[in-house]
């Protein structure tokens, strides 16, 4: 009877143990889609041409319930002459992925556009400003952290960013600086928009334009955070 009791006192004790443990929730990775355009459709030369952007994420909600925040649905376009050069930037862009999600993180695209201006001055004009020299991806870099104010007009000020180390700043700099001189690179942001492809060359039967959309979640309590993305890419479409 002794044994049995203290069984019984033993399972009592491990059932209150297992009521109090907590399973740990894994985040799921987003899933975002390029709706349109198709990939079969190719693209036209020197014309304005629609994408729309779908997302779901398990955690954070759909895109088609308005539970994602446009601001943070992104879209890289890129030209590229052919596809030899298309294998090269994809490597390139899972090279840059940290710096880019450091950037997306920042809401950096919220203020400042790559050839558009938004609220602060454009990539293309901060890379107009500066040469590529390590002083200047240094001083860049500071200015990220410490914000800063007066440089493009006494009422522009740049936001500090001190949760960012020296060298995540410089990478920073170096990216702002190499995709802000790139006329066939740019960045969209939301679900929806336009963009204008570019004119065609002596050859019209080259070209393509890779289409990265991607979306990066909250994760759980903010942190393991995940990122969706999709990749379409539209070839000169034939006359």
């Amino acid at each position: 009877m002794k044994r049995i009791g203290s069984l019984f006192i033993i399972l009592f004790i491990v059932g209150i143990f297992q009521a109090f443990v907590v399973v740990r929730q894994n985040n799921n990775i987003p899933i975002v889609h390029i709706i349109t355009p198709f990939a079969k459709d190719g693209f036209k030369w020197d014309a304005q041409l629609a994408y729309s952007i779908s997302v779901e994420d398990k955690e954070d909600g759909l895109s088609k319930y308005e539970e994602i925040t446009e601001s943070e649905v992104f879209l890289k376009i890129k030209f590229l002459p052919d596809s030899q050069h298309r294998a090269a930037y994809e490597k390139e862009q899972i090279e840059e992925n940290s710096v880019y999600t450091s950037l997306k993180k920042n809401a950096c695209f919220n203020c400042h556009g790559i050839h558009t201006k938004i609220a602060a001055p454009t990539y293309e004009s901060i890379a107009l400003k500066y040469q590529k020299t390590p002083d200047v991806f240094k001083k860049l870099g500071s200015k990220i952290i410490q914000g800063s104010k007066g440089v493009w007009g006494d009422s522009q000020m740049m936001p500090s960013h001190p949760d960012l180390s020296a060298n995540e700043s410089i990478e920073m700099a170096k990216w702002i600086i190499k995709h802000g001189s790139d006329m066939d690179f740019d960045i969209r942001v939301g679900l929806k928009g336009m963009f204008k492809t570019r004119k065609a060359s002596n050859d019209k039967t080259h070209g393509q334009y890779s289409l990265i959309a991607s979306y990066l979640d909250h994760g759980i309590n903010g942190k393991d955070n995940k990122e969706g993305k999709h990749l379409v890419v539209l070839n000169s479409a034939s006359k």
